[in-house]
């Protein structure tokens, strides 16, 4: 079993070449790539049912990659956060910045009071996974915030590796909307990890 397994959800109408060409270009190789189709399903069903056939062998990786069909992964992206977790020995997940569009995001170390605020940190990060808890299949939004405040809640933690990993092109999604869909899973964030976000208290939206 390779020490990382990548695992992409992906759209059958969409085209996931440019993230397999990126993969294939890495400084780092000891890893599998699973592309799971989402049949209509939603990604996080895609993303759980590619751990379930990681797990079919009846061995796992060490580490874990989730992968959306459209990033560009820069060369030594999976080789720094290999490292990253290699060096924090205590932290669950490594993550790094990465450039949507023209504006560069996530540029923050790890701070549990402000993960409770916003989310800083991608679904494309390195995760041990023995602390992995699965992706929650209800959510319509925001996944990734859900999955690090879970671990949160579990006491775990993240690690900035300081890199840009990855670079995408801005596309319209519930998590960047502000329309009924987006409150609607924001709030379902709010409610199941107990944030007291401001919006929902005020009336503000």
């Amino acid at each position: 079993m390779p020490k990382t397994t990548v695992i992409i959800p992906h759209r059958m109408t969409e085209d996931a070449s440019r993230t397999l060409l990126s993969l294939q270009n890495q400084t780092y190789s000891d890893f599998k790539t699973i592309v799971v189709p989402d049949q209509h399903k939603g990604a996080n069903w895609a993303r759980n049912e590619g751990f379930r056939q990681m797990n079919e062998g009846g061995s796992q990786s060490e580490f874990l990659l989730f992968s959306d069909d459209d990033i560009d992964w820069k060369s030594n992206a999976l080789e720094v956060l290999v490292q990253t977790l290699n060096r924090f020995r205590l932290a669950s997940y490594a993550y790094g910045r990465f450039k949507v569009g023209e504006k560069i995001w996530g540029h923050q170390m790890f701070d549990p009071a402000l993960l409770r605020c916003s989310n800083y940190i991608s679904t494309m990060s390195l995760i041990r996974t023995k602390d992995f808890p699965g992706f929650d299949e209800k959510l319509k939004g925001y996944q990734d915030w859900d999955l690090w405040l879970t671990l949160l809640a579990q006491g775990k933690r993240g690690a900035y590796c300081n890199e840009l990993i990855f670079t995408t092109e801005h596309r319209e999604g519930i998590s960047h909307d502000r329309d009924a869909g987006a409150l609607e899973a924001l709030r379902a964030i709010n409610d199941k990890h107990e944030l007291n976000l401001s919006r929902f208290n005020t009336g503000y939206l």
